[in-house]
């Protein structure tokens, strides 16, 4: 009995004397871990992309490449439960523009970047031990609030802490599972994004460069046919460019200039999806909007967000209207987004629920004080209320360009400006550039014709299509 009670009165005693140890090194380790899942992100400069890393807790250690708006790469690399996450967060499209002129050899540019990306894997691995080190730190000193001895513990159990788990992650780490790898978002459509890739930086200048060759046609065929109706172009007439859908595709901004240039319009209303997933990244690549040297009213669409909308309203010619008015030239566009804008998810609502929006649209519409001449709409559906009551309602949506009038109202659906969005460089024939340019009577208040137009990219051709409104026909 006299033995037992020795080795329990032992057993207490080495208990009481490294207790405090135990809980030191526990509260410092998650300290250390706080502090690395907390702060861990930083932000680093590569050949014009700003790029974010960061590390963070996980069921199941992988390494995530994630590319707004396309989605993430994800691969299974590690055993141990941490994701190691590279995320591209801002892209510098004039550094990008000065790389692509510049005559670049593959090889030294490779090389360049490998040497950029094994100092910046220096960098954060350094970044790394600090913040388990200073964590490490803190914990101990919660322990030890008044041993300032504990402050060294902490920093030895924090430095510790994380050369064991940088030291399994690098033993353990497993390349060759990008081989496999899981893709999210738009990604999943990998092996036709490494195709565009692969031909789609030299498509995208030929694109451009022949779209400037198509509009100059344009402008020359219109010198022509303009003599067929001299009354669209008479005294005051208001020409109006109505797009839409233009997805990301920059080539549509060069077509869209050279129209504002060639025949002097007034005016754009942009009827939605500028941009393919609403991220602030994509609206960047519709920065040329603000050199286009004339008011753009815009009104978001289904694949519009919150953030994208907010970068739109920094361009100084933008307006964007949700349940607004704008007047140009003493006319009166009143836009209403579609609400899938008002959200991160890219969805289009069913034909029950755009019924009822189309009944607050209606709604709303008698609320303004002035009369509205045009109404701007990203769907169709959205207008089934107030058609007769408005005389000219524009949308998009569908990519299928359309007019046609219904009682006293001429519908106008813009098709794609964008040729459905950047998948377009993938081929040479498919889905064609769409707008509709608007003529407008001042005196009395009228459309009194609308040019209808198809591009077909690299094809060179175009279609023309002139709708008289007030004689109720057309010629081709």
């Amino acid at each position: 009995m006299e033995t037992n009670a020795f080795y329990k009165r032992k057993i207490l005693a080495v208990f009481h004397l490294y207790l405090p140890v135990f809980l030191m090194i526990i509260v410092a380790s998650m300290g250390s871990l706080l502090m690395v899942w907390g702060f861990s992100r930083a932000q680093y400069e590569v050949k014009g992309l700003s790029i974010e890393l960061q590390v963070e807790p996980s069921r199941n250690g992988s390494t995530e490449i994630s590319l707004p708006p396309l989605g993430e790469i994800i691969a299974y690399t590690h055993p141990l439960p941490v994701t190691i996450r590279a995320t591209l967060a801002h892209i510098n499209l004039e550094s990008l523009k000065l790389m692509a002129d510049m005559s670049i050899d593959q090889e030294e540019f490779t090389q360049e970047v490998e040497e950029q990306f094994a100092i910046i894997i220096k960098d954060f691995i350094r970044r790394l031990f600090i913040l388990a080190a200073v964590g490490g730190a803190l914990g101990a000193l919660l322990v030890y609030p008044k041993n300032l001895m504990s402050i060294v513990k902490g920093l030895i159990v924090g430095l510790l802490l994380i050369s064991l788990l940088i030291g399994s992650f690098y033993l353990t780490f497993e390349p060759a599972a990008f081989r496999q790898p899981v893709f999210s978002g738009t990604l999943r459509a990998a092996p036709m994004v490494v195709h565009s890739l692969e031909r789609g930086l030299s498509n995208v200048e030929l694109f451009r460069r022949e779209m400037r060759n198509t509009a100059s046609n344009l402008y020359d065929f219109y010198s022509k046919i303009e003599a067929w109706e001299p009354v669209v172009l008479e005294e005051g007439t208001v020409r109006a460019l109505h797009v839409s859908d233009i997805h990301n595709n920059i080539v549509a901004f060069d077509l869209i200039q050279k129209i504002i240039k060639d025949f002097k319009v007034s005016f754009v209303v942009d009827t939605g999806d500028v941009t393919d997933f609403g991220s602030p990244i994509e609206t960047e690549m519709a920065a040329k909007i603000e050199k286009l040297g004339v008011p753009y009213l815009y009104v978001p669409g289904n694949h519009d967000s919150p953030a994208s909308v907010e970068k739109l309203q920094e361009m100084s010619n933008v307006k964007v209207l949700d349940e607004e008015m704008g007047t140009i030239k003493g006319i009166n566009i009143v836009g209403f987004a579609d609400p899938a804008a008002h959200s991160l998810e890219v969805s289009s609502l069913s034909d029950k629920e755009m019924r009822v929006i189309s009944f607050d649209i209606a709604k709303k519409l008698k609320s303004f004080e002035e009369t509205s001449f045009i109404v701007a709409l990203h769907d169709e559906r959205m207008s089934k209320q107030i058609i007769g009551k408005a005389p000219v309602i524009l949308f998009g949506h569908t990519h299928k360009a359309s007019l046609k009038q219904v009682g006293n109202s001429v519908l106008i659906n813009a098709g794609t400006t964008g040729a459905a969005g950047l998948r377009t460089f993938e081929i040479e024939k498919g889905v064609p550039y769409t707008f509709h340019l608007l003529y407008i009577r001042k005196e009395p208040l009228s459309l009194i014709a609308v040019d209808s137009v198809e591009v077909m990219g690299l094809e060179r051709e175009f279609t023309l299509k002139r709708t008289l409104i007030e004689e109720s026909k057309e010629k081709e």
